[in-house]
C-alpha cells in the first residue's frame, strides 16, 4: 500500500571468479525500476561469509532506495524485504544474528530505520523467484539479462550508485563473520 517499500536484494560469492561476485538489490519507486549493483572487493570476498554479503547486499539496497525515495518526496515507512538467503532473512527479521559481522550489519540498519521511522519485514524467497537481484550481483551478461527482463516490463530502468556509507564495509574486517 502507500507508504511500503519492496526491495529485493541478493549477493553471491564466487572465490574462484571475483568478476561474477558482488551484490544487487532493486526495487519499484514511483512506477520506475531503480537498481544497484557492484563487485565484492578482494578482501571481502575472501573474508565475509556469504550470510553477511547477503545481509550487506540488503542494507546497501535499501538504504540507497530509502534515500531516493526521500528524494522524490516519496514518504515510507514500511519495508517488505525480499532476500533468498535464510541467515539474512533471520538475522534481519529476529535481530538475532550469530557473528559479530552480521551483529554490526543488523545494528547499524536498525538504529538507523529506528531514526527514519521505517518499520521493516523480511521474508525469504526462494532463489528462482529472486533472478534479477541474482542477475545484478552476477555482473557481465547476468545484468544484462536481469535489466532485460526489468525492461520488458515496460518500466523505466535508472541506475544508482550505492550510498558510500553502507557500501563501505571496512568496519567488518576481523571480525567473525
Amino acid at each position: 500500500g502507500p507508504g511500503t517499500l519492496a526491495p529485493y536484494s541478493d549477493a553471491s560469492r564466487e572465490l574462484k571468479s571475483p568478476e561474477t561476485s558482488g551484490y544487487g538489490a532493486w526495487a519499484i519507486i514511483s512506477g520506475v525500476f531503480y537498481f544497484v549493483e557492484g563487485r565484492w572487493l578482494d578482501w571481502e570476498l575472501r573474508n565475509l561469509s556469504i550470510n553477511v554479503l547477503e545481509l550487506a547486499a540488503r542494507n546497501i539496497g535499501t538504504f540507497t532506495f530509502l534515500e531516493k525515495a526521500r528524494e522524490l518526496g516519496v514518504e515510507v515507512t514500511h519495508l517488505f524485504e525480499f532476500t533468498d538467503n535464510r541467515a539474512a532473512e533471520l538475522s534481519a527479521e529476529f535481530g538475532r544474528p550469530h557473528t559479530q559481522a552480521m551483529q554490526e550489519l543488523v545494528k547499524r540498519a536498525y538504529v538507523e530505520l529506528n531514526k527514519l521511522a521505517v518499520y521493516s519485514s523480511m521474508l525469504r524467497i526462494a532463489s528462482i523467484d529472486n533472478d534479477i537481484a541474482d542477475g545484478l550481483s552476477r555482473g557481465g551478461p547476468a545484468i544484462a539479462n536481469a535489466l532485460r527482463i526489468a525492461s520488458s516490463a515496460g518500466v523505466q530502468v535508472v541506475r544508482l550508485a550505492p550510498i558510500a556509507r553502507w557500501r563501505d564495509l571496512s568496519a567488518l574486517r576481523g571480525m567473525q563473520s
